[in-house]
């Protein structure tokens, strides 16, 4: 099914969400090609990646948190997480609805 593809617009990753095709890449000898995805970082970062990528979960960000410690990450992956899920983390539902429990 040549010529067909996804749409992953929308899609929302680890820190980033798909925003639109970006168009195609093709290989400099001309046998291979890859469908890019136009998405915008959790930093604000706007950056193309192959579809493939996505799909798999082999990026997480446009390469900001690399240059982060781990508990930043962390960090920054969960405010993330909160935002994209309109409020709580799920640890933090469940914590209200433990504390909610009468007795």
């Amino acid at each position: 099914m040549k010529g067909h593809f996804e749409d992953l617009s929308g899609t929302v990753g680890p820190y980033y969400t798909v925003l639109r095709r970006y168009g195609t890449y093709r290989a400099p000898n001309g046998k291979s090609s890859a469908v890019l995805w136009l998405c915008r970082c959790g930093c604000g970062t706007e950056f193309a990646t192959r579809a493939a990528d996505v799909k798999r979960g082999r990026i997480k960000s446009c390469g900001c948190l690399r240059e982060i410690t781990r508990e930043e990450k962390e960090m920054k992956l969960r405010d993330f997480a909160r935002k994209s899920n309109g409020g709580a983390s799920g640890t933090e539902r469940r914590k209200d609805r433990l504390n909610d429990v009468p007795g």
